[in-house]
């Protein structure tokens, strides 16, 4: 960090003190003000488009770093950088008497390591997706049921989360403990930076119910778009044709694998029953599948017990699992697609921090959320989840109901999700919302 930053006896340092904490008031300043588009003769959203904004922000000594990134990478930083140019290099000459560069660098090194480390990590994605995320989301799921039905306030759904009111802070100190250098300045600086803007302010904007309504508005328009340039560009098979492709993939996967996806393979023998796994409860729970869908709750319970008593089964099973994820998580552009989207939301012109577009009225909002229930319908019948889970369209609107119910409990679900998300990192080993 600057060196006028740790000098005792600087005059500056009291006032900088002072005015570093990211106040509500100081955030909606800076929103939506003079928001002139950030200008570059590359293409939108391309290789060379991140490296020239990352370059017009970040100091000339990481430039040469940042032309050798990846696109996923650029795509992160990117964020970071808009970040540093709203409410790092904006103090230069105003509330920091000097134009050193080295706390601008030191930010973009500390997630750079951040970035490093999780793409390093080793992640069990069968733990994660089969039994981690079903029992926090069947969770959240459950208490919205009775928070809507009995009409509850946000201290009661806090109280049945057994929530402590330890977010962020106490997730900051998470985040932040290992790479503590024993500045007293530098550990307030991150927290304030970390916990109250980047997990408290920015979580908060991307829980506001219309964002969210918004964001599946679009991913269930990428869908059907997906859907129907798939559906053109191939035949349309029949029942048995789709039946003869899934006995097929069942008897190939798992036994070809590429290189690139052996490392997401699991290592060890496989010792537990697949179909054990929390998901499946879970969405027997959560759709109420013996009452509703007999059939598919039967196969399910006699496919457990097979499983226990045929290998077979349970390793073909577990082979597919990690097959299809490996392909997924190996494959170039959703992740970078994903940060793309997040910078458009929050950046929509790569300069200033603030909303892609106005808050709606209340008539606009309710075509919003009417919207995006009809989007879910429609996806719903695209993938057959209406005739195998037996979704229904009051089930779309009560969904789109739980998530424009309140905005803080959805900022405490986000939170809740990079709780676990973050402290699954090796940077991080001790929850920070135990109950």
């Amino acid at each position: 960090m600057p060196t006028i930053l740790y000098s005792s006896n600087s005059k500056h340092l009291s006032r900088f003190q002072r005015k570093a904490k990211l106040s509500s008031s100081s955030l909606d300043v800076r929103i939506n003000r003079n928001d002139s588009p950030f200008l570059s003769d590359k293409k939108m959203d391309s290789k060379e488009y991140l490296i020239d904004l990352c370059s017009s922000i970040y100091p000339k000594s990481v430039h040469s770093e940042v032309a050798r990134y990846s696109e996923t990478k650029l795509a992160i930083h990117a964020i970071v950088a808009l970040i540093c140019k709203n409410f790092i290099c904006s103090w230069y000459g105003e509330k920091i008497a000097t134009k050193d560069t080295e706390l601008v660098s030191n930010i973009y090194q500390f997630f750079d390591d951040i970035i490093d480390n999780a793409s390093k990590t080793t992640v069990d994605w069968e733990q994660i997706i089969l039994d981690d995320l079903p029992m926090l989301i069947e969770t959240h799921i459950v208490i919205m049921r009775k928070v809507i039905n009995e009409k509850l306030c946000l201290e009661d759904f806090y109280q049945l989360h057994l929530y402590k009111h330890t977010y962020p802070y106490s997730l900051t100190a998470a985040i932040i403990q290992n790479f503590d250098n024993g500045s007293k300045l530098q550990s307030a600086f991150m927290q304030d930076f970390v916990g109250d803007f980047l997990l408290d302010k920015l979580v908060e904007k991307l829980a506001e119910p219309f964002i969210v309504v918004d964001l599946i508005r679009s991913i269930c328009n990428s869908i059907e778009t997906r859907k129907e340039e798939k559906s053109n560009t191939s035949q349309t098979n029949n029942w048995f044709q789709k039946i003869y492709h899934l006995f097929a993939n069942f008897q190939i996967h798992g036994n070809k694998v590429t290189k690139k996806e052996e490392k997401f393979l699991p290592s060890l023998p496989i010792t537990n029953n697949f179909f054990d796994h929390y998901i499946f409860g879970a969405l027997s729970r959560c759709l109420q599948l013996e009452s509703r869908k007999p059939l598919l709750f039967l196969s399910l319970k006699a496919l457990q017990v097979f499983s226990n008593n045929v290998e077979f089964i349970n390793s073909r099973f577990t082979h597919i699992f990690h097959s299809k994820t490996s392909s997924i998580v190996s494959r170039k552009g959703w992740m970078s697609a994903l940060w793309l989207k997040m910078r458009h939301l929050l950046f929509p012109h790569d300069n200033k921090l603030g909303p892609s577009k106005e808050v709606p009225t209340v008539e606009e909002f309710e075509q919003m959320k009417k919207d995006a229930s009809l989007g879910l319908q429609r996806v719903a019948r695209l993938i057959n989840a209406n005739m195998i889970l037996g979704i229904t369209d009051v089930e779309c609107d009560s969904f789109i109901a739980a998530l424009t119910y309140d905005k803080n409990m959805n900022k405490f679900m986000l939170q809740r999700l990079i709780d676990y998300l973050v402290t699954s990192l090796p940077v991080v080993s001790t929850s920070s919302n135990t109950p």
